[in-house]
């Protein structure tokens, strides 16, 4: 009896568990039932196709066609100009990158969400078929009208630290569209477009190329880099719509300005130098400068300088490159440095400067010649994901020189970038680290190469090139040489449109005038711009 009545007991014991989890069951249950439906439905509502897109993420159904990715791509390349936003001119550690989301808002938001940015100027984008697509998908799924308000294609490269980016403000009133701009890319390249909500990653998307993303303004995404086995850039073309026409408006005027003022930059007779640039010279030795000299014949070598320009003169150079570089993509040729970003400044403005007396001053005290002048004058940039190559900058080593200006601050030695140089044999003979200020000048005939910076660096290495010859006819034909090679490749690749009303024996009398070295070079690039012209209106009306 006792066993049995103990049994009982535990029976009974059981019997009351049983239906207190029936209790909890039938009541705590449909509470956490009712908040998951909840909870889907509110997921649902922000990812799935409904009449209010400023709520959503959608990925069309409905692509670009690929003949208007051709010529997009043709136009952001060709005439449109790649902006580089990492910190510019100083190294950006990944702990300081990290550092850096701590900062205010204003800051990040300035930082854009990707290294390489492009703005496509609204009153030009409107006129566009894209964007007739574009705006047509929206009023099919919501009724209304919307207007522009940003236009820009996002690059980003491997390796390169893209951040979450959102509406600086979240305007219900505002979408955003996506369009993957690559004409070709593999489920291996990476590169997907993530879409974040507050639990995290909502959606996620491989950038199909053609294909169209609808997403609200209030929603944070993420452009991710490519794989580190792809060579391409990926291209994604991010456009802010608003049903605001008065927004729309606003955003217009201002980029108006700022792309006056960006024409200014551009135009070779308005750009303004820093008054510091126009001072005279300090009286200096260049032997008292001089930390390193290596000499590879009686007639060629490499000559290394510090401490030549004041601080307040190399800052100077930074920022002025700062505001006024931009950077056309440019695939480099064969037996070239393979350096792909290049921004190139008028040699009228350069001449101006006391940068290129000093850089008279070097080269004659190491050539012992006078009347050296300029004929190349750029600034390179080189990030870790770059693959320069060994090269030479001319042909003529003897009577022409390369000065280079190194522009990073606090570059350390693993931060790697050096300029390294090679004999005959391709054996390294010298490598040169990166110093602020320091200054290289070397016979452009000698093999060397822009090592890429280490992946310490997220920002880029950069240096101004000054490229100088006596050669007189060398100086006034350098460029002249390259304006003709393009107008050839106009020539033979024009359409049929963009050959109406050109003057085809007129072209080929000047380049006959060329090979004879009676060209002027007014008439080269009066031919060059005619080309440009009809090229551009023909590819923007495809596009």
């Amino acid at each position: 009896m006792v066993f049995h009545g103990y049994r009982s007991s535990a029976h009974d014991s059981k019997v009351r568990s049983v239906n207190m989890k029936h209790v909890y069951l039938s009541t705590i249950c449909p509470v956490i039932f009712a908040l998951l439906q909840l909870f889907a439905k509110t997921t649902q509502e922000h990812i799935s196709v409904n009449s209010d897109i400023t709520s959503q993420v959608e990925v069309l159904a409905r692509t670009i066609p690929q003949t208007v990715l051709t010529f997009l791509n043709r136009y952001v390349s060709n005439y449109l100009y790649w902006d580089f936003r990492v910190n510019q001119f100083e190294q950006f550690t990944f702990h300081d990158f990290e550092s850096s989301l701590l900062g205010n808002e204003t800051q990040q938001h300035d930082r854009s969400m990707s290294p390489w940015t492009v703005r496509f100027p609204i009153r030009q984008f409107r006129r566009t078929n894209t964007w007739k697509l574009l705006s047509d998908q929206l009023l099919g799924r919501t009724g209304e009208i919307f207007y522009l308000r940003e236009v820009k294609t996002v690059g980003v490269w491997k390796t390169d630290q893209t951040l979450k980016h959102s509406c600086a403000s979240a305007d219900e009133n505002d979408v955003f569209m996506f369009v993957f701009l690559n004409t070709n890319w593999e489920k291996n390249d990476y590169g997907e477009l993530q879409l974040h909500g507050l639990l995290g990653v909502d959606k996620v998307v491989h950038p199909k190329p053609g294909r169209i993303v609808f997403a609200s303004c209030k929603t944070t995404f993420i452009i991710k880099p490519p794989s580190m086995a792809s060579s391409k850039g990926l291209k994604v073309l991010v456009v802010r719509a608003t049903r605001a026409e008065e927004l729309s408006e606003k955003s217009e005027a201002d980029e108006t300005g700022d792309e006056e003022d960006f024409k200014k930059r551009l135009s070779e007779n308005e750009k303004d130098l820093p008054a510091i640039f126009l001072e005279d010279v300090k009286q200096f030795e260049p032997a008292e400068h001089l930390v390193r000299r290596y000499s590879l014949n009686s007639t060629t070598g490499i000559h290394i300088f510090d401490d030549v320009l004041d601080n307040s003169v190399v800052e100077a150079l930074v920022n002025f490159v700062i505001a006024n570089a931009t950077y056309q993509e440019n695939t480099p040729d064969d037996g070239s440095d393979n350096v792909y970003w290049i921004s190139g400044y008028p040699l009228d403005v350069f001449v101006r400067t006391n940068i290129w007396k000093v850089t008279q001053q070097l080269v004659k005290y190491i050539s012992g010649q006078e009347g050296f002048m300029p004929y190349d004058v750029s600034c390179n940039l080189i990030r870790v994901s770059d693959h320069s190559k060994i090269h030479i900058d001319c042909s003529h080593s003897v009577d022409e020189f390369t000065v280079l200006f190194y522009l990073n601050k606090d570059w350390k030695v693993e931060y790697n970038g050096e300029t390294v140089f090679f004999d005959d044999d391709y054996e390294p003979i010298l490598a040169i680290k990166p110093k602020y200020g320091r200054i290289a000048v070397f016979n452009c005939g000698i093999l060397h190469s822009a090592r890429p910076p280490s992946s310490l660096v997220n920002g880029a290495r950069y240096t101004f090139a000054v490229k100088v010859s006596r050669l007189e006819k060398f100086q006034t034909t350098d460029d002249v040489h390259d304006d003709v090679n393009v107008i050839r490749e106009f020539l033979e690749d024009a359409s049929e449109d963009e050959m109406k009303n050109v003057d085809v024996a007129a072209v080929e009398q000047l380049l006959k005038k060329v090979s004879k070295g009676t060209a002027s070079k007014q008439e080269v690039e009066q031919c060059l711009k005619m080309f440009e012209d009809r090229e551009k209106e023909d590819i923007f009306r495809n596009i």
